[in-house]
């Protein structure tokens, strides 16, 4: 069976998710979880994009992204944030093998309340996975940029017009 081709739209705006291999809880970890935001926060001044939400969840990672150069596609962001995070990873435990299920899941967000919407539901993840009480409490998301009008660094925060 082959894989289904991507679709491709000129500033669209990504809901991406990406799954650790096997589900395993990696990002559970401080070390793993600061080591994916310190990725997400360069590659996003390297590759132009901007990150309007994010959640490292122990299994899994939630972005949301918009790139604005034309070289690098949602494709293209993806493989170089998930194999730099995967060789880094590796590297400082002395590991080997796959980080990342193979592919990730990506739906293009049309209008500015599906936007909206994915960001609160994002940032209300770890509240459902029963990890926190406070979604601004959870230190590997946004939820203190847009529910304590905090700066981050690595989020560009959507304001709705």
């Amino acid at each position: 069976m082959s894989k289904i081709r991507r679709y491709y739209e000129p500033n669209a705006v990504y809901n991406i998710t990406c799954n650790a291999y096997a589900r395993r809880p990696i990002f559970k970890g401080k070390k793993a979880a600061d080591c994916l935001l310190s990725t997400l926060g360069y590659y996003r001044y390297i590759l132009r994009f901007s990150l309007y939400c994010y959640c490292i969840m122990p299994e899994h990672l939630h972005v949301i992204i918009q790139p604005h150069l034309k070289k690098y596609n949602i494709s293209q962001i993806m493989k170089h944030i998930k194999g730099s995070f995967a060789r880094t990873h590796n590297n400082l435990t002395y590991k080997s093998g796959p980080i990342w299920q193979n592919r990730f899941y990506d739906t293009i967000l049309r209008d500015e309340q599906a936007l909206m919407t994915r960001i609160n539901y994002i940032l209300q993840n770890p509240i459902r996975a029963n990890i926190i009480r406070e979604a601004e409490d959870y230190p590997y998301s946004s939820a203190k940029v847009y529910l304590k009008d905090e700066e981050d660094h690595i989020t560009d925060k959507y304001i709705a017009k």
